[in-house]
């Protein structure tokens, strides 16, 4: 329970320190005293985002300090003690938008000053009741009414439904992988098979295009090569110039005889010719026997094919180098490696998955029998309770619809329904005014079991739209739902904060606002004021005094 509320700097009020003592208190002033700075001061406390609009003009820095009782059930965070079952939260925010959080003196995030301040006080303004227009809150109230039993079988169903999910999107990521890889390297395999035919080295594409320029080159002298020799020797069949140089040289010795020193000289001449023309032959027949035109042919060929096979590989693979290539064969390895494996494993994610889903069908089908049952059990106390509070002929009702899909809340839509007299039931919001909805909510608050409320609870201004009867009745729940939490309620109804415990009234003068506690005369004098608008008028007084007095 809060048992200590002080603020400095919100809203009008630039201190104020209360100290709450009664299970029921009462927070009352005039419009515009200030109390919407209390309330502030509490949704701060309570751990909503601060604003710095909220801080008091002419004032750089804001500070709300609460001092709450835990009990010993509630479960805090490891790293926060409680010491003799206090409680000390603080938060502090300035103009420039920055703020620190405090929980037992020790510096803290606002997310886990949240996670503690949330069981122990909770606000609900004059809008509240809107809450009672979404679905998703009707379905909370009714699995809250249904205490542990349907929480734990929540807990389960979310659980079950949130890895069905993780599976699901497992699957569907191999699915979406293996398509990939599959686009990716559908010409794989003849890829891998062809370059490991080739087994090129990482600088293999350079030194073949090197050498199949050398052999075209050697295949150009060799050629040329053997156009010379056939020149000089005449091939198989013709003849050549050494057959021709023998021939001139027997004319030469029939037209000057080589008897004659002149006929000698010339036939020594011709000689060493043939004997050179012989020589080349023999030279160059013996350089062409070194390397056949037909391995160089062959050579040429193989190459021209690496060189051939590698391009088109490069094409296929959507690459521009070796490199690229060589990294596209080890990826494509790997990933052909993975798309083999990765069949077993996505039948196993679907198998999984559907029987997770089977699961959480019928997880949600058992949840749905004991929502239903829930069900009739919180119409009967809603209904008691708007007995109670002269709602005699509005009936409350709660209908399950079959949402055709199963979420991780269940596969149920929940509708809280309202009958006046003998019309038929149809959805609160269109049902319900604004009065009505604040009773039904506060029935709803009393249903709920002592676990699910917080050990605070402010109500601002929720009896807004009720009076006469209707007041003094939601008042006498009000101080029921007391024996439960403690209630603050700010408040303008005279009945009803006449039946708190405490009272605490806000008053501005000038430009100031202050709060301080008020019993007896002074309670008298601000039921009177309430009733009235003059604390002076004698009948007002006396009624203010009947309705304490009660």
């Amino acid at each position: 329970m809060l048992e200590e509320l002080s603020l400095r700097n919100i809203g009008g009020l630039d201190s104020a320190h209360l100290h709450f003592k009664g299970r029921f208190i009462a927070i009352t002033g005039e419009s515009g005293a200030g109390k919407s700075s209390i309330v502030r001061a509490l949704e701060f406390a309570s751990g909503k985002r601060a604003q710095s609009e909220l801080i008091r003009a002419g004032e750089e820095e804001a500070e709300v300090i609460a001092l709450f009782f835990c009990p010993r059930t509630l479960q805090l965070p490891e790293e926060i003690s409680s010491e003799e079952g206090n409680l000390f939260l603080k938060r502090v925010f300035t103009r420039n938008g920055r703020g620190k959080t405090f929980i037992q003196g020790k510096l803290f995030p606002l997310s886990l000053f949240n996670e503690v301040a949330a069981p122990l006080l909770r606000i609900q303004s004059q809008f509240a009741q809107l809450e009672l227009l979404d679905s998703d809150r009707q379905r909370d109230i009714l699995d809250s009414y249904g205490g542990e039993e349907i929480i734990c079988l929540k807990n389960e169903l979310r659980s079950v439904f949130s890895n069905a999910l993780l599976k699901e999107k497992e699957l569907r990521s191999i699915e979406k992988k293996q398509k990939e890889v599959i686009d990716r390297y559908e010409n794989a395999n003849s890829i891998l098979q062809s370059f490991k035919n080739i087994s090129p080295e990482p600088n293999s594409e350079a030194i073949w295009e090197g050498r199949l320029e050398r052999i075209s080159k050697s295949i150009d002298e060799h050629t040329k090569l053997e156009q010379i020799l056939a020149w000089l020797t005449g091939g198989k069949t013709g003849e050549g110039i050494t057959d021709s140089i023998e021939n001139l040289c027997l004319e030469l010795t029939q037209i000057i005889s080589p008897d004659t020193e002149k006929g000698s000289k010339y036939q020594e001449l011709g000689n060493s010719a043939l004997v050179f023309l012989q020589k080349l032959s023999q030279s160059l027949t013996v350089l062409l026997s070194e390397q056949s035109l037909s391995d160089l042919y062959a050579e040429q060929e193989e190459i021209e094919n690496k060189l051939g096979t590698l391009r088109k590989l490069k094409r296929l693979a959507g690459v521009r180098t070796l490199e690229e290539l060589t990294n596209y064969c080890k990826e494509a390895e790997m990933n052909l490696t993975w798309l083999n494996e990765s069949y077993r494993r996505s039948e196993q994610s679907g198998a999984e998955a559907k029987k997770l889903r089977r699961e959480a069908s019928r997880l949600a089908l058992e949840l749905r029998k004991k929502r239903e049952r829930t069900a009739r059990s919180l119409e009967e106390a809603v209904n008691h309770s708007l007995r109670d509070m002269a709602m005699e002929d509005i009936t409350f009702s709660i209908t399950l619809s079959d949402l055709g899909k199963i979420k991780s809340t269940g596969a149920d839509e929940i509708s809280f329904l309202m009958a006046s007299g003998m019309m038929p039931p149809g959805p609160v919001m269109k049902i319900a005014s604004g009065g009505e909805l604040s009773r039904l909510l506060l029935a709803l608050q009393l249903a709920l079991p002592d676990s699910q409320l917080p050990g605070t609870l402010v109500f601002d201004e929720v009896e807004a739209g009720l009076g006469g009867k209707a007041a003094v009745l939601a008042g006498y729940k009000l101080k029921q739902l007391a024996e439960k939490c403690r209630v603050i309620l700010i408040t303008h109804e005279a009945t009803i904060a006449a039946l708190a415990e405490q009272h605490f009234v806000v008053a501005r003068q000038e430009n100031k606002s202050f709060i301080k506690e008020i019993e007896k005369d002074e309670r008298v004098l601000e039921i009177a004021r309430m009733l009235s608008g003059n604390t002076t008028l004698l009948e007002a007084q006396e009624h203010a005094g009947k309705l304490l007095s009660q």
